[in-house]
């Protein structure tokens, strides 16, 4: 399988709009931080790591004034702007709202000036946890959604939200983000996504997956155990015939979660059908399933069977009107 390289195109906030979305009484706000969060910071070039090397330090908080916070370790103590750092945002709005992907637009740029919305909140990706915590709280006001987004991919392990185990998505919040790989997700509301990966997906809401394309190939993937009560749309494929839908390993997960999908979504003119690969490369090897769609073929009998039906009604259309035609001039 082609392995497939993420777009971490984040986000860019210009936080040189504050000013604007102030005058245009869109509220700003920013994450709090706890002391003693975590941070992989990259002090020398002034930017949030993902992984520690390469000048990337971890940091501890122990200090948030509201729009900088100080952070240290053994080396230094520094004061950060939040504006400098921040990497996804939480749109609250008055409407629900569909914030597109790189790969679904590459185009777009985000306008907070935009009509019906209420307040721009910023945060650190690797606070995902909190920051639909945020979300829900506000989307449970009447009139009121949220749309937690990060064009990137998150690593969650569930130890920066309330609860400490599971992401719930509240019903009028969005969790909007290119690539997540952690703990359960139990969707009330809506998940948009390219790649899904971890424990899996539950809940009432409706989950979009987003197809990304490479190497001719249209593809997303969904290596979750297990897929239940969510409405699943597909989004973003220009054609069917070369999509796919990569799924996990594991032969009882991947074959209960096409089964879920393939009762659930119907792509007109196309069936689904699962396929088990093996790769094999010098010294290692593994295995994947992947769902691919292929066109479908009329049915032979089936259109034997409306030409019989089609036979019949003109024959019994012609036996009328000769039959029409013999009383008439019996008469």
């Amino acid at each position: 399988m082609t392995k497939k390289i993420l777009s971490f195109v984040v986000l860019v906030v210009s936080l040189m709009f504050i000013g604007v979305i102030s005058a245009n009484a869109t509220t700003v706000t920013y994450q709090t931080f706890e002391v003693g969060d975590k941070i992989k910071y990259n002090a020398e070039e002034n930017y949030v790591c993902n992984y520690i090397g390469d000048g990337c330090l971890e940091y501890s908080v122990t200090e948030d004034n509201g729009e900088t916070i100080k952070i240290t370790n053994q080396i230094d103590e520094i004061t950060v702007d939040k504006n400098e750092i921040v990497n996804a945002l939480v749109v609250i709005s008055d409407s629900k709202i569909d914030l597109p992907f790189n790969i679904e637009d590459e185009n777009y740029n985000f306008d907070p000036n935009t009509e019906g919305y209420i307040e721009i909140h910023l945060f650190l990706s690797d606070f995902i946890g909190k920051a639909v915590d945020y979300a829900n709280d506000r989307s449970s006001e009447d009139g009121v959604y949220a749309n937690v987004y990060y064009d990137g991919y998150v690593f969650f392990i569930g130890e920066d939200t309330a609860n400490n185990e599971n992401l719930t998505i509240g019903e009028d919040t969005t969790l909007s983000v290119l690539g997540y790989d952690g703990e359960e997700i139990i969707n009330n509301g809506t998940v948009k996504i390219s790649e899904l990966a971890g424990g899996g997906i539950s809940g009432d809401g409706t989950l979009i997956l987003v197809f990304s394309e490479e190497n001719d190939e249209e593809s997303s993937l969904l290596s979750v155990t297990h897929l239940a009560g969510n409405k699943v749309e597909l989004r973003n494929v220009k054609s069917y015939d070369k999509a796919l839908i990569f799924l996990t390993a594991d032969d009882e997960d991947a074959t209960a979660v096409f089964n879920y999908i393939n009762k659930n979504v119907k792509v007109d003119g196309y069936k689904m059908i699962l396929e088990k690969k093996e790769v094999a490369e010098e010294g290692y090897g593994f295995t994947y399933y992947q769902i691919r769609f292929v066109k479908e073929e009329a049915n032979p009998k089936t259109v034997d069977s409306i030409f019989v039906i089609i036979t019949i009604l003109v024959l019994s259309l012609l036996s009328s009107i000769i039959i029409s035609h013999k009383i008439k001039n019996n008469n």
